[in-house]
């Protein structure tokens, strides 16, 4: 009821309310009973009751926004992931759900597999095509793009995880909107286009080979176009370099702060790490330059 009342009053809509505004109303609201305590009974120790609602309050957040950030088959995926070795490398996988300008093909994922190894601070970046086979549960060849239908997103993992031989530690999914609010919050995406792009199905903008800071739509045409000679190899190629460089930027420049979680990843991303997880990434790769970050394509 209170989140309905500041929706109205605020007019952000019910989305952003939600995401906002809905889990501080939320947190006020457990505090409640100690607003009551205090009130009533007013302990002489006033400053440690404080402190302990404070705290409580910052842990009650905390959990909030892990649940925002939650996958919906939360419970599925991390029953198919693999806890990683205490200061060894691990295995993320990325989904991006891009679907055509037109929204005509939902059958468009780029797929990213990253290997980040936080002792050494270097990330590796494996492009993975959408068409790359694996076996599902009828126990046959499949394009990898269709095991979500087949059993959600723990059945990617599962099927690249055999394929490629290597246990998965963290799973990261978004759509077309929610990477182009990203790579827009950040302030664009440095890459070298070695051919030119234009592509009607993949967006309206095109591109002369050549240096660009790409914007979130124009970073959506890129990742889509496939409308080349070798249309998989090149795609793969600007989806190798736009991970690298998306990836470079979010962990070396400090951006993914604990306000840029709350306010850009908490809406536009899901996945099994929690916001405290995040935040400790980000700190340990904090700083981290192209050169640290390396990448590659799934044959």
């Amino acid at each position: 009821y209170i989140s309905g009342f500041l929706n109205l009053v605020t007019g952000m809509g019910e989305n952003d309310t939600s995401i906002f505004l809905s889990p501080v109303v939320e947190e006020l609201m457990k505090l409640l009973p100690l607003l009551f305590f205090l009130i009533l009974f007013d302990p002489e120790d006033r400053a440690l009751t404080m402190l302990a609602a404070a705290i409580g309050a910052v842990i009650g957040y905390f959990a909030s926004l892990s649940n925002r950030l939650g996958l919906d088959d939360i419970d599925t995926v991390k029953a198919v992931l693999t806890e990683p070795e205490e200061n060894a490398p691990y295995y993320v996988l990325f989904v991006a759900d891009l679907d055509d300008a037109d929204g005509s093909n939902d059958d468009l994922d780029a797929i990213l597999l990253a290997r980040i190894d936080e002792v050494n601070r270097k990330v590796s970046v494996l492009a993975i095509p959408g068409n790359i086979e694996v076996i599902l549960s009828d126990y046959d060849y499949h394009p990898a793009t269709e095991a979500r239908d087949d059993g959600g997103n723990a059945r990617l993992i599962t099927a690249l995880s055999n394929l490629l031989e290597v246990d998965i530690a963290h799973f990261v999914v978004t759509d077309a909107k929610g990477l182009s609010t990203i790579v827009d919050a950040i302030g664009g995406v440095e890459m070298t286009l070695e051919q030119e792009i234009d592509d009607p199905q993949a967006g309206w903008e095109y591109f002369k080979a050549g240096d660009y800071v790409l914007t979130g739509e124009q970073a959506l045409t890129v990742l889509r176009a496939d409308n080349y000679h070798e249309s998989e190899t090149t795609r793969g190629e600007n989806r190798c370099l736009f991970g690298k460089m998306l990836m470079q930027k979010i962990l070396g420049s400090g951006w993914l702060s604990f306000a840029n979680i709350t306010d850009i990843i908490a809406g536009n991303v899901s996945t099994d790490y929690t916001a405290g997880e995040i935040l400790r990434l980000a700190r340990v790769m904090r700083g981290i330059t192209a050169d640290d970050v390396s990448s590659g394509i799934a044959p």
